[in-house]
This record gives structure tokens, C-alpha cells and sequence, in this order.
């Protein structure tokens, strides 16, 4: 099984006026690195599992 880990400063956040927007903005992009290591975790899956 593979572990699914950020890359070092991901999760860092861009200083804002509003820490709600700021909040929002750091988890939509630690969501989509998510999505983009899951997407690659299931092609190299799927392409390893090809008859």
C-alpha cells in the first residue's frame, strides 16, 4: 500500500486580510494535491495491472 504524503511547504497557507479565505484557499489546494497523487497512484496502478 502506498503512502499518500504532502510535499514539504504544501500546507502552508499565503497570508490574507481574512483568515477564513485563507483557511479555504490552504485546504482546496492540500484537496487537489490529493486528488493529483490519488489520479497517479491509480494510473501506475492500473497500468502495472494491464494483461
Amino acid at each position: 500500500m502506498r503512502r499518500i504524503r504532502p510535499p514539504a511547504g504544501s500546507l502552508r497557507r499565503p497570508p490574507s486580510p481574512v483568515p477564513e479565505i485563507g483557511d479555504e484557499y490552504a485546504a482546496g489546494r492540500a484537496l487537489a494535491e490529493l486528488a493529483r497523487q490519488l489520479l497517479h497512484a491509480g494510473r501506475t496502478d492500473a497500468t502495472a495491472n494491464e494483461p
